[in-house]
């Protein structure tokens, strides 16, 4: 996602800009639509609409508010150029605090199944009775 808004203001050309935006665009769209699917997977049917609509218009104040603090000449008030740079810089970090995040539960995870069963960071069980049984069968065709 942060590539498509960053490259606009790399090569500067309208274009390119407007076929960024298509795709940055059908991105976000298909975030949406797999988050909100994930949302409403886990929800009781009578909670489905006020939470998608608490969250379209979380996402919708968040947007109005990067956009009026990127725009506004009050604020920062920078020009298109910038724009793109602040917005990509933006993408940029949510990908990497969403890697983080993912990664710390990763580790949590598997910390944790790790002080359930101490043997399951050398081999999984089963994988043993497997390995036990084709002995088995294999010297079990020597004695016959």
């Amino acid at each position: 996602m942060g590539t498509t808004t960053l490259l606009p203001t790399l090569i500067q050309n309208l274009y390119v800009a407007y076929i960024c935006d298509a795709f940055f665009n059908i991105i976000v769209s298909t975030c949406m639509t797999i988050a909100t699917f994930k949302i409403a997977h886990s929800l009781m049917t009578n909670l489905y609409g006020f939470v998608v609509g608490l969250n379209a218009c979380i996402a919708g104040t968040l947007d109005l508010l990067a956009t009026f603090i990127v725009i506004d000449d009050h604020v920062l008030g920078l020009p298109p150029i910038q724009q793109y740079q602040v917005y990509s810089g933006f993408a940029v970090l949510f990908v990497v605090l969403y890697f983080c995040y993912k990664a710390m539960l990763l580790a949590f995870k598997t910390r944790q199944q790790d002080e359930r069963n101490p043997a399951s960071s050398f081999a999984d069980d089963g994988d043993f009775d497997v390995l036990r049984q084709a002995q088995e069968k294999h010297l079990s065709g020597f004695v016959n």
